[in-house]
C-alpha cells in the first residue's frame, strides 16, 4: 500500500472539483492526457493552492533556520522536473539519495512532476547503508542516481550519477 504513494498513472479525462489533475502543458486542453498525482503529490498541490505562502518545511541548520513556503517548494520542484524531463527518458528510473530536508522534498516532487519512477533511499556511508544501497540498486536498476555527494559506491553502478548541487546549478543557469 505504501509503495503506491510513489506511482504516477496516466489517465484521460478530468476528475472535477478534486484538484488532483492538471494538464501537462498547463493549458488545459481536454484532448491531452492528464497526470493523476500520487496521494502525497495531490496533498502537496492542494496545500499549495490553499496556502501558497504558508511555511511547508523548516530546515534546522547550525548557523540559522530556514523556512520554505509551499510556493517556493513548488517552483523549485517544477524547475527540477523540467531538467529531469529534458535529461532523462520517460522510462528512466531515478534513485534519490538526498538527505532529509528541502533538497530531498523538491527532488522527490520534481521526479513526481516529471513523471519519473523514483526510489528514495538513504545515502550510503556505513556498512549497513552501503549494503542496503547496493541491494536497492540491484533490484531497482536505476538509470540515474541523484545524491547530495558523490560516493565511492557510485563507481560500481552502471547508472549516471548527479549531485543535487549540480542539478540546482544547471536549473539556475
Amino acid at each position: 500500500a505504501s509503495a503506491s504513494l510513489f506511482l504516477i498513472r496516466w489517465k484521460s479525462g478530468i476528475r472535477k472539483n478534486r484538484g488532483l489533475c492538471f494538464a501537462k502543458d498547463g493549458i488545459g486542453d481536454m484532448r491531452r492526457p492528464l497526470i493523476t498525482l500520487t496521494p502525497f503529490a495531490a496533498f502537496f498541490r492542494q496545500a499549495l493552492q490553499r496556502f501558497p505562502e504558508r511555511i511547508a518545511i523548516t530546515e534546522y541548520q547550525k548557523s540559522a533556520d530556514r523556512d520554505y513556503c509551499y510556493a517556493e517548494l513548488d517552483q523549485t520542484a517544477w524547475q527540477i522536473a523540467s531538467f529531469l524531463a529534458a535529461k532523462t527518458k520517460p522510462t528512466d528510473k531515478i534513485l534519490l539519495t538526498a538527505a532529509p530536508g528541502f533538497k530531498f522534498l523538491v527532488f522527490l516532487m520534481g521526479c513526481f512532476y516529471a513523471n519519473r519512477l523514483v526510489a528514495p533511499c538513504f545515502e550510503p556511508g556505513s556498512k549497513r547503508t552501503d549494503a542496503r544501497f547496493k541491494s536497492i540498486v540491484k533490484s531497482f536498476q536505476p538509470d540515474l542516481v541523484i545524491a547530495d555527494n558523490v560516493h565511492p559506491v557510485f563507481g560500481q553502478i552502471t547508472a549516471k550519477s548527479l549531485t543535487t548541487d549540480q542539478i540546482i546549478q544547471a536549473v539556475k543557469e
